[in-house]
């Protein structure tokens, strides 16, 4: 019997959400490392290997290839207009041919339609700034009024469609626009900067509310969206604090706020069964520990001192937390 989905996304999430079950029953001792490649041969889901990355490089010089052919010929012409509408166009066909391919019945084209939709996102928001800097529209004022007119069509777009990449790229788009900033120095240094953490914390927690509510109420309708919210919404909430708390005005506000946020991730994790909460709330607390600890000790103390400290603690941690899980099982079992 072979069971149709209508949704276009089903076979594609059903997969994804069954190889991390795999990896999870593997991981756990409850099958054996041969019958999860035969499970993952069996659905055609084999591990990211050589394939994938030669194929995802491949990808990756497409894109540059493409935006320097493009950005070639706008030099030619001499006309920021010109190139502006050369890259709206080009990008407007990558656009339809990365939604046309998305929602093929048989999933053949993930890979390269995500390929179309991301070119389409890069020509369409870069022919977008050209042309507003060709009516003398610059720097912030450039950013603040191109988010305006890309945000409202890409969420549109995804919503209409269904294409959680595509609600991922408009996220990414739109942090940047509340004031992410990447640059690239000397040396091959990357910086993340944020330019104003107050400001993005806030964004994301309003972000991760969207996300939760997706979850609790739209998941039948939305599918995976929420997740894109949680996750990208925690990243830029749990960086925002972490550096607030570093360098923020007054430091030990917080860090104390940035402890609670994680010790709140946990514990909403653990009341709506949400791993991604869970996840993040327990790895920015590590984090926050960890900083508080180097903060303090790291130049009053030997160095084999404040290895051998750190080690002990987790290791510390890591057996008190195993015994309470067992204790909890013990419980339950009884």
């Amino acid at each position: 019997m072979t069971i149709v989905s209508d949704e276009p996304d089903a076979g594609p999430a059903f997969k994804e959400r069954l190889l991390r079950d795999i990896a999870l029953w593997q991981a756990d001792g409850l099958i054996s490392p041969g019958t999860a490649a035969t499970l993952r041969e069996r659905y055609g889901m084999a591990r990211f290997g050589l394939g994938q990355v030669l194929r995802s490089l491949g990808l990756v010089g497409l894109i540059f290839v493409v935006c320097g052919i493009l950005g070639l010929i706008g030099a030619l012409s001499q006309s920021p207009v010109v190139a502006g509408v050369l890259l709206l166009g080009v990008g407007a066909a990558f656009g339809a041919a990365g939604l046309r391919y998305s929602h093929d019945p048989l999933g053949r084209y993930r890979w390269s339609s995500r390929v179309g939709l991301t070119l389409a996102v890069i020509m369409v928001t870069a022919a977008i700034a050209v042309l507003l800097s060709a009516t003398h529209v610059e720097g912030p004022t450039l950013v603040f009024a191109a988010g305006w007119l890309i945000l409202p069509a890409l969420v549109f777009v995804a919503y209409r469609f269904k294409i959680t990449f595509l609600l991922v790229l408009a996220l990414i788009e739109f942090f940047h626009w509340v004031g992410s900033w990447t640059s690239m120095w000397g040396r091959g240094t990357y910086v993340l900067e944020v330019q104003d953490p107050r400001l993005m914390s806030a964004a994301a927690l309003a972000v991760i509310g969207i996300g939760v509510w997706h979850e609790q109420a739209l998941a039948d309708r939305t599918g995976r969206f929420f997740a894109a919210y949680e996750s990208l919404g925690l990243v830029y909430l749990d960086l925002s604090l972490l550096i607030l708390s570093i360098d923020g005005p007054s430091t030990a506000g917080w860090v104390l706020l940035f402890t609670a946020a994680t010790l709140g991730e946990i514990l909403a994790g653990a009341m709506l069964r949400n791993p991604l909460l869970l996840g993040f709330g327990v790895t920015f607390l590590c984090i926050d520990g960890f900083t508080r600890f180097y903060e303090t000790f790291w130049n009053s103390w030997e160095k084999a001192t404040f290895f051998l400290a750190i080690g002990l603690l987790t290791f510390g941690c890591g057996a008190a937390c195993e015994l309470a899980l067992r204790s909890a099982r013990g419980r339950e079992a009884r």
